[in-house]
């Protein structure tokens, strides 16, 4: 038997905000496939989802989720913030460095050893690699800023 309860109800009655939150989770899927297969355009529709919250809230729009939508809408901000923010981080540094040093093996910038010299004339300068942040680091590193921004500690 299915508890009729005010939850339920108010999940049936604003199919419109269960759809954002619906939305919300099939805009992290795809972020969640652009880290996994090193595609960071298929975390544009987050960019796009998210912007237009921000100018409808902007806007004035003033309809606020009830019952179980209404805890369910964060935690859906939330995600979409922390697993789209990666692809989207490889996006603008990829156009920041738009011919600059090429990419590496590993996601990080080519660059030239400092001090070192080649061994001889057809011999290339020696390079490393110098990596950007990881994917781990960048999850837990977007948690605690949304975390800090849920609870109002900006400080942290």
């Amino acid at each position: 038997m299915i508890p009729l309860g005010p939850e339920f109800i108010s999940l049936i009655v604003s199919p419109g905000w269960l759809g954002v939150v619906l939305l919300l989770g099939l805009v992290a899927a795809l972020a969640l496939l652009a880290t996994a297969l090193d595609r960071p355009r298929l975390a544009v529709p987050a960019i796009i989802v998210v912007g237009v919250g921000a100018l409808v809230l902007a806007l004035g729009f003033d309809a606020r989720p009830a019952g179980l939508v209404a805890g369910m809408l964060p935690i859906a901000l939330a995600l979409v913030g922390i697993v789209a923010g990666g692809p989207i981080s490889v996006l603008v540094l990829a156009a920041a460095t738009r011919g600059g040093p090429p990419a590496g093996e590993h996601g990080g910038i080519i660059v030239p050893v400092a001090g070192a010299t080649p061994t001889s004339a057809r011999a290339k300068q020696p390079t490393r690699e110098v990596l950007r942040g990881g994917t781990t680091i960048g999850y837990l590193e977007r948690s605690v800023v949304i975390a800090a921004a849920l609870i109002g500690r900006w400080e942290l």
